[in-house]
């Protein structure tokens, strides 16, 4: 206790020190190759309408973002992978992924990015922008930026111009090698109807204050947390109105380095699952992979068979050791039946399989995200009894976060 607060006591006369001392600083983002970093956002907000209270809402989402490459200028080649969670998810709950995204853009040292144009990853571009120069607490500078919304949950887009006014605070006092900026969004958009705005959308009018944590040592953010109140005007033809949308809400996005998967752990899952009929173990950017091919459910339902029960407990056997680790389990169909039937199934079956192995012990469900696919991920044609065989599959991720 007495090293803890002494460590708090020089952190503190750092803080004032460098105030009086004219301690400056040069701040930048650093890129290692094949290095990824997790970013969790967790929001809570209230909506209105024309003024009148709606609902309040809770919203999640994930990002692990990969460091590509880095050439000699320091500008990045970087892909996010992005999980926006249904509404009402809690970090404490079972995670229910509504979309997956995967986007890949290009970012400098300074935080100017160049990304596509068609997706919402990343949501802020050029944001947050640190100079290239010497900074002192108090210093302060003016950057424009992007911000990327899907206003209504319909997957179109709207790439928003905004100012961004920052002012740099200095060192944090009790986090070490963490400084502190503190920076306002502020939108004032009129659309002109050039495509980049949803073309319901008249008119967006709001501000975020941000704070952001950065890591001067790793040269990434560390945490942010923000406070927003956007007035969205939309103009609805059929019914010949205007209706004004207000968001309100706060929100923390937290970023952690991620940590690979011993090699040894997948070596060993293919040796104790080698006498299990139709199941693979491959790895990928998400982690080690299992896959349970061919699986059996009830007809036109998502309940496991008897004899599927006995072959998925004896994944769960195998994977209990596991189970501190983060996981997600995808289902998968054949193209059969209707888009929406085939995602419901597959998400009804994933789901199914969650319970199971939560019910052994397996898997820990604050831990287990669950996703579907439907039919839009084949790993062989469905034109064969092998290929439906292959294609009516979970997945099992022990995730590499």
């Amino acid at each position: 206790m007495i090293l803890h607060n002494t460590h708090k006591l020089l952190l503190l006369l750092l803080f004032f020190v460098q105030i009086f001392s004219g301690f400056t600083l040069r701040i930048k983002y650093k890129f290692d190759i094949d290095s990824k970093y997790k970013a969790e956002a967790h929001i809570n907000g209230k909506h209105s309408i024309n003024g009148e209270f709606k609902t309040d809402y809770t919203q999640y989402y994930k990002v692990i973002t990969s460091i590509l490459s880095v050439n000699e200028n320091d500008l990045a080649e970087i892909q996010d992978d992005g999980y926006y969670y249904i509404n009402n998810t809690t970090i404490e709950t079972l995670k229910e992924v509504k979309s997956n995204i995967l986007t890949t853009y290009f970012k400098d040292n300074t935080g100017v990015t160049f990304a596509p144009t068609d997706t919402p990853f990343p949501v802020m571009r050029n944001i947050p922008y640190i100079p290239d120069i010497e900074i002192t607490p108090g210093t302060t500078w003016d950057f424009d930026g992007l911000e990327v919304q899907e206003f209504f949950n319909d997957k179109i887009i709207s790439i928003l111009p905004v100012t961004v006014n920052y002012t740099f605070i200095g060192m944090d006092k009790e986090l070490e090698d963490i400084c502190e900026i503190k920076y306002t969004i502020t939108v004032n958009v009129e659309n002109k109807l050039t495509g980049s705005i949803d073309s319901r959308i008249r008119s967006v009018n709001g501000i975020s204050n941000n704070t952001l944590l950065f890591n001067i040592k790793t040269g990434s953010p560390f945490k942010e947390i923000y406070n927003r109140d956007y007035k969205i005007l939309t103009y609805n033809q059929s019914l010949d109105s205007n209706f004004v949308y207000e968001f309100k809400d706060t929100g923390e996005r937290i970023w952690t380095l991620v940590e690979k998967i011993p090699e040894t752990i997948m070596e060993s899952l293919k040796e104790e699952t080698k006498n299990i009929d139709d199941v693979t173990i491959t790895q990928d950017d998400k982690g080690i992979k299992l896959s349970l091919d061919d699986i059996k459910f009830l007809p036109d339902s998502a309940t496991l068979t008897e004899t599927e029960r006995i072959r998925v407990e004896k994944i769960a056997n195998i994977i209990e050791k596991y189970k501190d680790k983060k996981t997600l389990i995808v289902g998968h169909t054949t193209d059969r039946g209707t888009e929406a039937g085939r995602q419901k199934l597959s998400t009804e079956r994933a789901r199914s399989v969650t319970d199971f192995l939560i019910s052994k012990g397996a898997i820990i469900q604050e831990n287990t995200q669950i996703m579907g696919q439907g039919g839009n991920q084949p790993v062989a044609p469905n034109t064969t009894l092998e290929g439906l065989k292959k294609n009516r599959r979970v997945e099992i991720y022990i995730l590499e976060e």
